[in-house]
C-alpha cells in the first residue's frame, strides 16, 4: 500500500527498517501498520504511551552540577562549540536541559529552537529557561524557539538548522517508527546531524501501552539507515556509560 507508512511504500519503509544491528530484514505489512496507527493514537491522545518527569527538579540530578555536567551533555556541547555552527536544534528537548548547556557554552551567541511534544515538559521548559529558576544551572535566561512536535512530523521547514541533534531520545521511540524519525531530522538540517543514544541493549523505553511489538525494541544502525537518508558519517563510536552497564552511542553525520 503507496503512502500509508509514513508516506512511503512499504518496500521503502522496510529497506530503512531493515538498517538494524539485529540483522531482521523482513517486517510484516500488517503489523508495520498496526504499530504506526496506535504510535499516532497515543500521540494525539496526551502521549499516554510515555511518562512525563512531574517537575523540572526531576531533570536535575545532584551528582552533575554545572559546569561538571553528564558525559553524555558533554559529548554534545562540546561539538557544537567544536563545530562552530550559529543554528541548532534540539529535537525532543525534555525540559531543555542539554539546550540550555549548549547555550551557555556558545555563550549565549546561537540561535537555538527546541522541539518538544509533551505540554508538561514545555512548560519545565520555559521555567528552566529563566534566569529567575535555579533548579537547574547555570541560572541565566534562554532565548530560545520552543516548538510544539513530535519528532515524526516536525512542524518546521526544511534545510533551517546548521545543526540538528538528539540526545537520548532516540531511545525511547518504538523502532518502528525510527525511519520516519530520522527523515524529518534530515529534512530540516541543512548540514549536520548528532545522536548521543543509548543503544537499547540494556535500557528501553518504547514498549509501553499498546506498542508490545518485539520489533520496537531493535537497535539502531545508524550509519546505515543515515546512508539511505543521503547523511555521510563523519564520526561513529559505542562506549559505556560511567555510571550504569549499558552502551551508549555517539553519531555525528553530515548531508550530501
Amino acid at each position: 500500500m503507496e503512502n500509508e507508512y509514513f508516506g512511503l511504500s512499504y518496500n521503502d519503509y522496510n529497506d530503512l527498517l531493515a538498517c538494524n544491528f539485529n540483522n531482521v530484514k523482513t517486517f510484516d505489512k500488517d503489523m508495520l501498520l498496526n504499530e504506526i496507527d496506535e504510535y499516532k493514537k497515543a500521540m494525539s491522545n496526551g502521549w499516554k504511551n510515555y511518562d512525563s518527569v512531574s517537575s523540572l527538579s526531576g531533570w536535575s540530578v545532584g551528582k552533575y552540577v554545572y559546569p561538571d555536567i553528564q558525559q553524555h551533555h558533554k559529548k554534545i556541547v562540546h561539538k557544537t562549540k567544536e563545530l562552530n555552527v550559529k543554528s541548532i536544534c534540539e529535537a525532543g528537548a525534555g525540559a531543555g536541559v542539554v539546550a540550555k548547556h549548549v547555550y551557555t557554552y556558545n555563550d549565549y551567541n546561537i540561535d537555538l529552537t527546541c522541539v518538544e511534544g509533551s505540554d508538561i515538559h514545555i512548560g519545565q521548559m520555559k521555567e528552566n529557561f529563566s534566569k529567575e529558576s535555579n533548579i537547574v544551572l547555570p541560572q541565566i535566561d534562554v532565548k530560545a524557539n520552543i516548538v510544539k512536535g513530535v519528532i515524526q512530523d516536525i512542524p518546521l521547514d526544511d534545510n533551517l538548522f546548521d545543526l540538528v541533534y538528539t540526545c537520548t531520545v532516540m531511545m525511547h521511540i518504538p523502532y518502528l517508527m525510527i525511519p520516519k524519525s530520522m527523515s524529518e531530522l534530515v529534512r530540516i538540517s541543512k548540514k549536520y546531524i548528532m545522536h548521543v543514544e543509548n543503544k537499547n541493549n540494556m535500557i528501553n523505553a518504547v514498549c509501553m501501552g499498546n506498542q508490545k511489538s518485539d520489533s520496537n525494541r531493535l537497535m539502531i544502525d545508524y550509519k546505515k539507515m543515515y546512508d539511505k537518508l543521503g547523511v555521510k558519517c563523519l564520526e561513529y563510536y559505542e562506549y559505556k556509560d560511567e555510571h550504569a552497564n549499558c552502551e551508549y552511542l555517539y553519531f555525528l553525520g553530515e548531508k550530501i
